[in-house]
């Protein structure tokens, strides 16, 4: 009986060691893993987030659009610098058209005026009312009796242009939304726009006079630095990335597609209606400090005195006297894409287009010297010239800028402070700018004692260098 079970055994540990060993059992335990990762996969992609999703499909969209021009993606667009106001490029920028929801930048800078004035306080508490409540389009979701703090509302407007809370804004200022337009007509007439045809707050069309806001997107361009310019601190609302409100349950993103897409983008404000189609007001800043020194190809050239000689510096800082890097921001504007997608690509390329052409500079710093003139007349003999004056201006990238330095002949004493010399910028050859250089310590004449002590100060120099030589 025990010989009978031994057997027993060992037959049973055989059959098991050629069923694990068999190719078959392998087979079979590598298809359960592939099945396994099978499903891990499938899993994977089923736990992917319906926003993730459209995201993915959103930027394949946007991959093929790539091919077509601003020109094809718009009806409208422009191009244009912050500081001076300069329009560097645009298309159909004078035909009154559509603005949709940009309008909210004219609504927030008229509720900002109020501020200001001291009518309104950022901490005020606004009570809704159904009118403003029940309006379509893109919300704040805010429910009649909601109370919300004023700048809670001027965020929403602005970030994810609520017509909610704009409408909400334009009542607490004037009592009605007539009344505020009115305000917002003022406004534009004190900012010299006189093409615009403004009906409401929110740029939501009104189908029973089956009219909408209009404006030149040029007009768009003036209305919108302006509103920078006297408001700089709506960039920092702007470029939030999303609106989150837990009190109200409330989260939702930035309407503005390039905010995280480009780097130097922090505003400003999206649009879209059927007439408009889909509208982006864009700007952002590049930094002086991020610009490497010697990435750019500039051409700084020196002419000096009558022989003209110019010496080439390569960029900027090179040279004494040559223009420097300034912070450079750019507001660009593309209207009436017929989608998300031909918005998002037009305005991208627009804006990508714009920091890598065009570039502020500054001439004529008067913190930075742009000679050292020797004399020895003079106590100090050897003494700096800095510009009185400083102009900023735009270039494109394969501009060439030169400038001429000439020095007067001084008679010491002089006080700092007096003029002793002159710059002169050429943009492509054409002058632009000069500004006279001044001195900016006391000069005194070299008296006896100090003409010998540097008689002395030579003859030694000279003399250790000839016992070198030898």
């Amino acid at each position: 009986m025990k010989i009978y079970k031994l057997k027993y055994k060992i037959l049973t540990l055989f059959l098991a060691s050629i069923l694990i060993f068999s190719p078959s059992f392998v087979l079979a335990t590598e298809n359960d893993k592939a099945i396994d990762n099978l499903s891990e996969e499938e899993t994977a992609e089923d736990e992917l987030s319906a926003e993730e999703k459209y995201r993915i499909e959103f930027m394949e969209k946007a991959k093929k659009m790539e091919k077509y021009s601003i020109n094809e993606l718009t009806t409208a667009y422009l191009l244009g610098d912050y500081s001076s106001g300069e329009i560097l490029e645009g298309e159909n920028i004078d035909e009154i058209i559509a603005i949709a929801s940009t309008t909210k930048i004219l609504s927030i800078y008229v509720v900002l005026d109020a501020i200001r004035a001291g009518k309104l306080n950022y901490d005020d508490i606004v009570t809704i009312t159904k009118e403003s409540a029940i309006l379509r389009g893109s919300s704040y979701d805010l429910k009649e009796g909601d109370r919300i703090l004023v700048k809670d509302l001027i965020e929403a407007a602005i970030v994810v242009s609520g017509n909610d809370a704009c409408h909400a804004l334009a009542v607490k200022v004037s009592g009605t939304e007539d009344d505020f337009v009115k305000l917002m007509q003022e406004k534009l007439r004190d900012l010299e726009i006189y093409d615009a045809d403004i009906i409401n707050c929110t740029g939501l069309p009104n189908y029973n006079i089956d009219k909408q806001n209009m404006m030149s997107t040029r007009s768009l361009f003036k209305l919108s630095r302006s509103f920078i310019m006297d408001y700089p601190e709506i960039l920092l609302i702007s470029s939030m990335k999303e609106i989150v409100n837990e009190d109200r349950d409330y989260k939702e993103k930035t309407t503005n597609p390039l905010l995280g897409e480009l780097l130097e983008i922090d505003g400003l404000k999206t649009g879209y209606t059927g007439m408009a189609g889909r509208c982006l007001i864009a700007t952002g800043i590049k930094k002086a400090d991020d610009l490497i020194f010697g990435s750019d190809s500039f051409n700084a050239s020196r002419i000096n005195g009558d022989d003209k000689e110019i010496i080439i510096g390569t960029a900027p800082d090179e040279e004494e006297g040559a223009p420097i890097y300034a912070d450079t921001r750019l507001i660009g504007i593309t209207m009436g894409s017929k989608g998300d997608v031909q918005r998002y690509v037009a305005a991208k390329k627009l804006m990508e287009h714009g920091f890598e052409t065009y570039r502020n500079y500054i001439l004529g710093d008067p913190n930075i010297k742009v000679e050292t003139v020797h004399n020895e007349e003079c106590y100090p003999k050897d003494y700096e010239l800095y510009p009185l004056e400083s102009k900023i201006i735009m270039k494109k990238k394969d501009d060439a800028v030169s400038f001429n330095v000439k020095t007067m002949e001084i008679t010491p004493p002089l006080d700092a402070g007096n003029i002793a010399g002159e710059i002169t910028y050429f943009l492509n050859g054409e002058e632009i700018f000069s500004s006279p250089l001044i001195i900016k310590e006391n000069l005194v004449r070299t008296n006896f004692f100090i003409r010998m002590q540097r008689a002395f100060q030579k003859l030694f120099s000279n003399s250790v260098r000839v016992f070198n030589t030898n």
